[in-house]
This record gives structure tokens, C-alpha cells and sequence, in this order.
């Protein structure tokens, strides 16, 4: 697993296992967002994720993302979530992308589109072409 700071609160994953969210508790993160449709192959499922993170005391929510279609309501609940919830936060799915691309989404009335792009760049994603 690859975790890089997109924010001061938030973390971007690539694919998480379960014993990752141990690591991120130890690490204070106190929401895990997961952008990963459970039908994607080779990953913990969302049931087991939200079981796990209940037992370790974390926040955790379900916002999957088929990729290429970022939800009006997708956008909506990670904007809310990101404003009224506990962090640092961990947005995970298969490579970061889709979970960049979502913060991106839903930040840039907030930060300016500039803002969100440079930070998406920073830690390795092109996200321009999707805002």
C-alpha cells in the first residue's frame, strides 16, 4: 500500500489490505473513505473493511466510484464528509486515481481549480482532463 499526503487532512492509498487500517490508526488517521466498488476483484470487500475499522474505533464510508463516473451525490457526501468529519482521512481505490479525482471534484469550488490540480500533481496524478 501506498499512502501520500494530499492535504494537511487528508491521505490518498492505493489498494488497502486490513491489517493497513492498524497501520493507519497508529498513525492517527481517524476516517477511512473507501472509493473501490466491491465488485473490483483482489480487494477486501466493503463489509469486512467497515467491520475492521469498527473494531479499531475509526469513521468509515463507502463512496465507490466506477471509474470514469464521478456521482453529482459521490461529490456531495465527500465534500460534506471532508468538512464535518474527524481527521486526517484516508480516500482509497485500485491506484489513488479515482479517490484523487474525487477530492478534486469536490474541493475545487473551495480551494480553486489551480490549488486542487497542483496537489494532485504533487503526489503523482493528472487530474486536470477530469475536472
Amino acid at each position: 500500500m501506498k499512502l501520500q499526503k494530499l492535504s494537511q487532512d487528508i491521505y490518498i492509498a492505493d489498494q488497502i489490505d486490513l491489517s493497513d487500517l492498524e497501520q493507519f490508526n497508529r498513525l492517527g488517521i481517524k476516517t477511512i473513505i473507501n472509493n473501490r466498488p466491491d465488485q473490483e476483484i483482489n480487494a477486501p470487500r466493503s463489509a469486512e473493511v467497515a467491520q475492521r475499522t469498527k473494531e479499531l474505533g475509526l469513521s468509515y464510508h463507502y463512496l465507490p466510484i466506477i471509474p470514469g463516473e464521478y456521482l453529482v451525490e459521490n461529490i456531495s457526501a465527500l465534500t460534506a464528509i471532508v468538512a464535518a468529519l474527524s481527521s486526517p482521512m484516508v480516500a482509497y481505490c485500485r491506484t489513488g486515481n479515482r479517490s484523487t479525482t474525487l477530492w478534486g471534484l469536490s474541493q475545487q469550488k473551495i480551494l480553486g481549480m489551480e490549488e486542487v490540480i497542483k496537489k494532485a500533481k504533487h503526489i503523482g496524478f493528472n487530474i486536470e482532463k477530469t475536472l
